[in-house]
């Protein structure tokens, strides 16, 4: 059908869902590999950012569709590119929960491992935060940086709440953050806050 209308009725393919969403991020969204090699053979780009700077990347990593994160980075999708707050597709992945996706994007390039976002948050920061003790093991054992600072010099421990990741963590070498100065406990708020913020955003943006 949508070829049809693109070959036959003229349809722009072009064209824009709100917030500069285009019809191969939905496609991508809704896990019609055939009709997003459709619009790649037409022309339109495989990295095509959304008013957000989300690629169809994010939004297959962030659906959970391993074949579509596949299929796009076998055509040449950029593994590493960053929307505007330079949060990678792994970081999605983590944030979702989907181990299988995080194991393929690490296999694809190791040093996804310790990339971060705008705020300082590494895959690690997300697993943590998430209280994810399975995604946690996964990128510790990959070879995660147990003690990276965010901007605010939080460490993964200490944005985890779940006691067996704090002991974990701990085993492995993991060391929390000492927060004496009442001045940079305001500034780790403020950066709470603001990740609550961007995540609230880009799971909306997402939806």
């Amino acid at each position: 059908m949508v070829k049809f209308l693109v070959n036959k009725g003229g349809a722009n393919i072009y064209a824009k869902i709100g917030d500069d969403v285009k019809f191969i991020h939905v496609a991508t969204e809704m896990g019609h590999i055939n009709v997003v090699e459709f619009f790649l053979g037409k022309g339109i780009s495989i990295d095509a950012n959304d008013g957000r700077g989300y690629t169809p990347l994010h939004y297959a990593a962030r659906k959970g569709n391993l074949k579509m994160v596949k299929f796009l980075v076998g055509k040449g999708a950029g593994i590493d590119k960053k929307n505007f707050h330079d949060v990678q597709p792994i970081h999605i992945a983590v944030r979702e929960d989907h181990e299988d996706i995080v194991e393929y994007f690490l296999t694809e390039d190791t040093s996804l491992i310790n990339s971060i976002d705008r705020l300082g948050y590494t895959p690690l920061h997300y697993a943590a935060r998430n209280n994810n003790l399975g995604m946690v093991r996964l990128l510790v054992d990959r070879g995660a940086d147990i003690n990276a600072e965010n901007t605010s010099g939080k460490k993964p421990i200490d944005i985890a709440s779940d006691a067996s990741i704090i002991d974990f963590l701990k085993s492995k070498g993991g060391n929390t953050t000492d927060l004496k100065d009442v001045h940079v406990k305001k500034i780790i708020m403020v950066d709470y806050i603001s990740l609550d913020k961007f995540n609230s955003k880009s799971s909306d943006d997402m939806a």
